[in-house]
């Protein structure tokens, strides 16, 4: 099973679909920042919505369950209060069956804490694909319901999806673990290695998270040794072993390529070689820059069994 990580909104916004009183500037509930949205008197309040949550599950990725959390606090702690509804909004702007309140009363911290609803198995009472999650109505529907008159404030609003891949499955010829038929490690050694085998770090779940996408979040390397190294074995989902392939690189180095040259190259299993496709010895320190390269014949040599492709990036520091 995979997850999103924690995702905040893009949208906030109060929503009179329910409850009497409306909340006091949604839109602070979108960043952790202690700057919030707030409530004086709730009784029971109108729907604090947030959606708009940009995520990206794979096409096809069955959704196992979807957690929710609410950045909240009470203004005093001697005042009682407890959820009237927390529904998810779904991608035609309806909310799930299932409402996940906690609606025992309760004194809320003074201090800003998360509460949580749902998990890693509940859907809510709903069916969920790819596309409802991943459509911008998609969000959750927060109202609560209070005493006399304390002034309540909720600071952020979050949600992460767990989801399993089409097709994702255990190698159990390398024993790795493989995300989407994909598996990536790095190291920082005095060596390099004559073949593909895995590095000494494994990405986390938050690492393949970061690199999904080009928008200046990086998973980095730290280390005095000779040679800083990424390795990425990389699935086609064709299994195909005669099909072309791209591949593109984006990052940076704090030490200048200008100064040591950074490699893209990728194992050919007939010469049990590593060859060059692509290397980048002119841009500065800290600039992002993008190496290249492409495969389009004697294809055969350069798949395993499994039909993945093994590309590395490394830097000679010396």
């Amino acid at each position: 099973m995979s997850d999103t990580g924690w995702k905040s909104p893009g949208t906030v916004v109060n929503d009179d679909s329910v409850g009497g009183r409306s909340w006091v500037n949604p839109d602070n509930a979108k960043v952790e920042d202690d700057n919030s949205s707030y409530i004086i008197e709730p009784e029971f309040t109108q729907y604090l919505k947030a959606t708009n949550f940009g995520f990206s599950v794979p096409s096809g990725a069955t959704i196992d369950g979807i957690e929710v959390g609410v950045k909240r606090k009470s203004a005093t702690g001697d005042y009682f209060i407890r959820d009237y509804s927390v529904k998810l909004v779904k991608s035609d702007g309806g909310f799930s069956v299932a409402n996940r309140a906690n609606t025992d009363y309760e004194q809320w911290s003074t201090t800003l804490t998360y509460a949580f609803y749902g998990g890693s198995s509940d859907l809510w009472g709903e069916s969920w694909t790819s596309s409802d999650i991943n459509n911008s109505n998609f969000g959750i529907a927060f109202s609560v319901e209070g005493s006399d008159d304390p002034r309540l404030e909720v600071d952020h609003i979050q949600i992460k999806v767990y989801y399993t891949e089409s097709g994702t499955e255990a190698n159990s010829e390398r024993k790795l673990y493989v995300k989407g038929g994909d598996f990536y490690s790095r190291e920082s050694t005095t060596d390099l290695e004559s073949d593909d085998t895995p590095l000494a770090t494994t990405f986390s779940e938050q690492d393949y998270t970061d690199v999904e996408s080009d928008d200046n979040v990086y998973v980095d390397l730290q280390g005095t040794a000779r040679y800083m190294k990424f390795l990425f074995k990389e699935l086609n989902e064709n299994e195909s072993n005669e099909q072309k392939f791209n591949i593109t690189w984006r990052g940076k180095s704090s030490l200048a390529p200008s100064s040591a040259t950074v490699y893209l190259q990728v194992y050919n299993r007939t010469s049990g070689q590593w060859e060059t496709l692509d290397s980048n010895s002119s841009s500065p320190a800290n600039t992002k820059f993008t190496l290249t390269g492409t495969k389009s014949t004697n294809l055969s040599g350069y798949y395993d069994s499994n039909y993945v492709i093994s590309v590395r990036v490394y830097q000679d520091v010396t």
